[in-house]
């Protein structure tokens, strides 16, 4: 896409308030991308291609929706399993539909850890970045498979992406392991980010004492300066 063009129009206060509609090269923009996506959609597998259809779906009938419906208006608490549509993953993004484990619930949104069942991840118990759920275990959530949460995961959503609740994470070990694991993987970010801030915080200081030095040896210098006068004045007198 011509990012420099868009990023003109968007400039453009009349511009910026018409419709999509309106503007040719944009349609165009979004018709060939349509093309391009129908066409990585028929090369999928076909329980991916549905998968990915039903989240498209889910995406598109949720445009245009002021206000949250049945479960999503409902409240959760830490420990929460939900089942969410992840849908529009990149990368290594977890996506599709998973259950996630809420850590915490905002009026609007929810912050959770994705839940795997693969038994790739559920067997790599040396990873600090993974806790691993038993299977059907009713305080810990009572999941059909053994699976395994993914603090690397962690993720902020809406609350519009929650399909259904599912079982409650209520051990309160199983909630600790969760926690520390959080704290040990968000900790380094958060030592550098105020690490960050005391270099900023001690530049900061050492420029405004050295900017308080310049004004006390101004204020010696016009106080010699006084001074002196003072005395001349005396002589004179």
């Amino acid at each position: 896409m011509d990012r420099q063009y868009y990023k003109q129009v968007v400039s453009n206060q009349h511009q910026s308030q018409l419709k999509v509609g309106s503007d040719k090269k944009l349609m165009s923009d979004i018709s060939f991308r349509h093309y391009k996506l129908t066409k990585q959609v028929e090369n999928m597998k076909m329980k991916d291609g549905i998968k990915w259809c039903y989240g498209y779906s889910n995406y598109i009938n949720h445009q245009g929706i002021p206000n949250l419906q049945g479960i999503q208006r409902q409240k959760f608490q830490r420990g929460q399993i939900v089942f969410v549509d992840f849908f529009g993953g990149f990368g290594e993004e977890l996506t599709f539909d998973h259950n996630a484990v809420v850590l915490q619930a905002g009026i609007t949104g929810l912050v959770v850890a994705p839940i795997t069942s693969a038994p790739r991840y559920y067997q790599d118990i040396n990873n600090p970045l993974l806790v691993q759920i038993k299977q059907k275990i009713s305080n810990q959530g009572n999941l059909l498979y053994n699976s395994t949460i993914r603090i690397d995961q962690l993720r902020y959503i809406s609350r519009s992406r929650i399909l259904r609740r599912h079982g409650l994470i209520s051990d309160g070990t199983k909630l600790d392991e969760i926690s520390l694991k959080i704290s040990q993987y968000l900790t380094p970010f958060l030592l550098k980010q105020m690490e960050n801030d005391i270099v900023r915080t001690k530049q900061k200081a050492k420029e405004d004492i050295e900017q308080l030095n310049e004004e006390i040896k101004i204020l010696k210098e016009e106080n010699a300066r006084l001074k002196g006068l003072n005395r001349s004045t005396e002589v004179d007198f």
